[in-house]
């Protein structure tokens, strides 16, 4: 892992700080891809999207080191990372150099886009998903599938022989000879078959005669009725047997051949084409990603309706949570009070009891004591109504006195005219204690004694 210049970090952020959405999380992972991939370098290009819309993206192109059976080889691929990342998966792209091909395959279409699960399952797994694990994951890929081939010539010229080991032609054989090369081809070992060619190498190999090493002299070319390659200089279907097997142009190898490529023979069935995508597959993929997809949402909008119903429950039960702590601490303060009274009431009954049992040793109260007015006012109307009453008793007394010759008239007139002094100053004060306390103002006293 190399470290990334400071000037090139410092021109990354700027350029995304002006369209894209998370400017933090694109640097880290752009900036993490460029540390561990130095053959990898940013620029902004303009992108085309597939309806027609373009815009000025990040792209990361370069090459990515991948083993391919025992030798690592740098294919070349393009990232384009668009404005809403990391919520939209980055687009791919191999882009084959000068003299090279895409190779379509099942991650890879003709025009060198390339598609993957974790591409697909990017949205909804954004948080999780970085381009340096993408592009391992490409690396894998790459190792089974190469993306991309040589690109040979469209027709690949058999070289003639050497004009110093050229001898005489050899004379054709007769038609019944020719139609049966068979047995010639078939003389030598069994050789395996070369990698798979382009559709136009193989129209331009399959003339070319077998090359053993224990055969004898080539067959010379079939009558026109069977040979339909006419066309053909005969020339290159005369090579003589030589010790050495005739030199021939070697195409450019493919990234596929092995080291050393093996000649064809034109009687081999040209080698199948590479597997296209099983449709049926892709159609059950999109049928399976559909079906679990409907699923996903199914349960998404349960969970979404039972979260409501639980928001509720959980609302109420708050709701009753709080009534209960506020009547709980109602009944705790009513309960505390309930003590205190609870134990004055005791106290009393304590002290009645004991009052109660001293009672019968105790010398009766005076009735004075008994009736005591609730305030000063009233106390003090007590004692002036009843002084008032006895004055006037006493002096009706003193009159029946007199009528009956007990009492001399003199005393009696001078002890009236004091008592009668007195009793209209108790009856002033009477019926100002009255008035004060909100009552009859008395009045009705000297009537009653007037009448008496």
């Amino acid at each position: 892992m190399a470290a990334v210049q400071q000037r090139v970090l410092n021109w990354l952020y700027s350029v995304l700080t002006s369209e894209y959405q998370d400017v933090n999380r694109t640097y880290h992972d752009v900036a993490q891809a460029l540390s561990h991939y130095s053959s990898l370098s940013p620029k902004t290009e303009v992108y085309t999207y597939e309806n027609g819309v373009s815009e000025l993206l990040l792209q990361l192109s370069g090459t990515l080191p991948v083993a391919f059976r025992g030798t690592t080889y740098r294919f070349p691929v393009t990232v384009w990372i668009p404005h809403q990342y990391p919520r939209a998966e980055p687009v791919v792209y191999v882009s084959p150099a000068e003299g090279m091909m895409v190779r379509a395959g099942q991650h890879v279409d003709p025009q060198g886009r390339v598609y993957h699960p974790y591409l697909a399952g990017w949205a909804e797994f954004h948080d999780k998903s970085n381009i340096l694990d993408f592009l391992a994951i490409l690396r894998d890929v790459f190792a089974k599938e190469p993306p991309v081939v040589s690109r040979q010539s469209q027709s690949t010229p058999v070289a003639s022989p050497r004009p110093q080991s050229i001898p005489p032609p050899v004379p054709p054989l007769p038609p019944d000879i020719a139609k049966s090369p068979a047995p010639h081809q078939n003389a030598g070992a069994p050789q395996p078959p070369p990698p798979p060619p382009k559709q136009h190498e193989t129209i331009a190999q399959r003339p070319q005669p077998p090359q053993t090493g224990n055969s004898g002299p080539p067959l010379p070319p079939l009558p026109p009725s069977v040979n339909p390659r006419q066309a053909q200089p005969p020339i290159p279907h005369h090579d003589p047997y030589t010790s050495n097997a005739p030199q021939r142009q070697t195409p450019i190898p493919d990234l596929l051949d092995d080291t050393i490529p093996l000649p064809q023979p034109a009687a081999a069935p040209a080698p199948a084409p590479p597997i296209p995508p099983n449709p049926q597959k892709d159609a059950l993929l999109h049928t399976l990603a559909l079906a679990l997809h409907s699923a996903r949402q199914k349960t998404v909008s349960r969970n979404a309706d039972t979260q409501h119903s639980l928001s509720a429950q959980h609302t109420a039960m708050l709701t009753a949570l709080h009534a209960l702590q506020s009547e709980t601490a109602q009944l705790e303060t009513l309960e505390g009070a309930l003590s205190s009274n609870t134990a004055s009431l005791n106290s009393s009954l304590a002290s009645a009891d004991a009052l109660i049992k001293r009672a019968p040793q105790m010398t009766p109260p005076s009735i004075d004591d008994l009736l005591v007015a609730p305030t000063a006012v009233a106390n003090q109307l007590y004692d002036a109504v009843a002084e008032e009453r006895a004055l006037g008793d006493t002096i009706f007394v003193l009159g029946r006195a007199v009528e009956k010759g007990r009492v001399a008239p003199q005393t009696f007139v001078k002890i009236t005219r004091g008592l009668a002094r007195e009793w209209w100053l108790k009856k002033v004060l009477v019926r100002k204690c009255a008035r004060g306390l909100g009552l009859d103002d008395g009045s009705g006293w000297g009537r009653e004694v007037g009448r008496a």
